[in-house]
C-alpha cells in the first residue's frame, strides 16, 4: 500500500521527509511555544485534553527548539521554587490527599504508599532501591491544585543506600533521589517513563538539590490534575514521610452570592405558590393571606440596605439573609395555614355574598 513520503513538522508546519522526522512531542508543549510566537491565539479548542496530550512528529531543528524552551522553564521553575512561596499563607486551606487511593513503585519492610498520608511521623514510604523509583496518588477527581508538600527521609535514605553498597555487589551504584519531579497530571503515569510524565503534566517542578527537609511546591495558577506523582530520575530509594495536597479555593463575591440566595428564595416562593393553587381553588380567606404574604415579603427586601464594599461583615450578612429567608417562610407557611384552615366568618360571609 502507498503511504506519503512527506509530513508536516508539528511546529514550522514546513513538510519533510518522514525520516527527517525523528521527534515525538506532546502538542501542549508545541501550542505553549506557538502562543508565546503569536502564531496562534488562545481559544477553547486549544484545551480540550484530546487535543492537547496527543503527540505529533517534529523536525530536528524545531526539537531542538523544544527541548531549548524546556531547559528554559526548568531553570525558572527551579528559581522560583528557591523563592519563598507567595500564595501558601492562606490557614484555610484542606488537604485533599487524606483517605485517597495511592500507589508506589515497590515495597520495604511494610511500608506501603499510604502511610505517606498517615500523621504519623514514625510511619512512613519506603521504596527498594531501583531505577526512578515514584509515589502517586489519585485525587479520585479534577481538581486546581493550590500546593503540594512533601517531607523526606533524606537521611535514613543515605544510610540505606550506604549499606546496600556495601553489600556483594560493589558495583551497584545510587545517584541519589535528586533530581526530583513533582508532577500533577490528568492520567496515570504507571509503565510511562519519567521524560514521558513530565513533558504530558499540567504542571511540574523539577528538584535538583536537597534545599530542606520540606519542599513546599505552590503550584501555578489553574493547575488543574487528577494525578500527583512524586518521581526521581536517577537509581535512588525514594523514602517519604509525609505528602500533603492542597485545593485551591475560589473566592466568591458577596454581591454573587446575594444573588444566588435571591434565586433561591425566588424558585421557593413559586413552588409554594403552586403546591397552593393547585389543591383546591383559593378562597377570599386565603387570598388575603397570600397577598398580605407577598407585600410583607416586598417590603422586607425594599428595607433592606446592602452594606458598602468597605464596611463588608460576612457574618453579619449571613444573619440579615437568614432573616429574610425565614421572613418570607414562615409568611407563607401562615398564608398556607390559612388556606388550608380558613376563618369560620370569612366563609360564612362570603356564602351570605353569593346565596343559592
Amino acid at each position: 500500500m502507498w503511504a506519503p513520503t512527506r509530513a508536516l513538522c508539528a511546529l514550522c508546519e514546513q513538510r519533510f521527509m518522514r525520516s527527517s522526522l525523528p521527534g515525538v512531542v506532546v502538542m501542549k508543549r508545541v501550542y505553549d511555544v506557538r502562543r508565546r510566537w503569536g502564531v496562534i491565539q488562545d481559544s477553547k479548542k486549544f484545551h480540550a485534553p484530546s487535543l492537547l496530550y496527543g503527540t505529533a512528529n517534529v523536525e530536528q531543528t524545531c526539537s531542538s527548539i523544544l527541548d531549548r524552551m524546556r531547559m528554559i522553564h526548568d531553570s525558572i521553575m527551579h528559581r522560583w521554587h528557591q523563592q519563598p512561596p507567595s500564595r501558601s499563607n492562606d490557614s484555610n486551606l484542606d488537604d485533599i490527599a487524606v483517605n485517597k487511593r495511592v500507589r508506589q513503585s515497590s515495597t520495604v519492610c511494610s511500608m506501603k504508599a499510604q502511610n505517606a498520608l498517615d500523621p504519623d511521623i514514625n510511619r512512613t514510604a519506603h521504596t527498594k532501591e531501583e531505577l526512578q523509583p515514584w509515589w502517586e496518588i489519585d485525587l479520585g477527581n479534577y481538581v486546581e491544585v493550590h500546593s503540594v508538600k512533601v517531607y523526606l527521609r533524606d537521611e535514613v535514605s543515605r544510610l540505606y543506600t550506604a549499606a546496600r553498597d556495601l553489600a556483594a555487589n560493589p558495583g551497584r551504584h545510587t545517584s541519589g533521589v535528586y533530581p526530583l519531579h513533582i508532577c500533577i497530571s490528568m492520567r496515570s503515569g504507571i509503565g510511562r517513563d519519567c521524560g514521558d510524565i513530565v513533558a504530558s503534566s499540567v504542571s511540574s517542578l523539577c528538584v535538583t538539590d536537597k534545599v530542606a527537609p520540606l519542599i513546599e511546591w505552590v503550584a501555578p495558577q489553574k493547575s488543574r490534575g487528577r494525578f500527583v506523582r512524586i518521581q526521581s530520575e536517577g537509581r535512588a530509594v525514594l523514602h517519604i514521610e509525609r505528602v500533603q495536597v492542597f485545593e485551591a479555593k475560589a473566592v466568591i463575591d458577596p454581591v454573587v452570592r446575594r444573588q444566588h440566595f435571591r434565586q433561591k428564595l425566588q424558585r421557593a416562593a413559586i413552588c409554594a405558590s403552586a403546591l397552593a393553587t393547585t389543591v383546591t381553588p383559593l378562597t377570599k380567606s386565603s387570598r388575603v393571606a397570600v397577598s398580605a404574604a407577598n407585600q410583607s415579603v416586598n417590603k422586607a427586601e425594599s428595607e433592606y440596605q446592602p452594606p458598602s464594599a468597605s464596611f463588608f461583615d460576612p457574618d453579619r450578612a449571613e444573619k440579615k439573609r437568614m432573616s429574610r429567608l425565614y421572613t418570607r417562610f414562615k409568611s407563607l407557611l401562615d398564608a398556607r395555614a390559612k388556606y388550608y384552615a380558613p376563618e369560620k366568618g370569612a366563609d360564612e360571609e362570603e356564602e351570605g355574598e353569593n346565596p343559592l
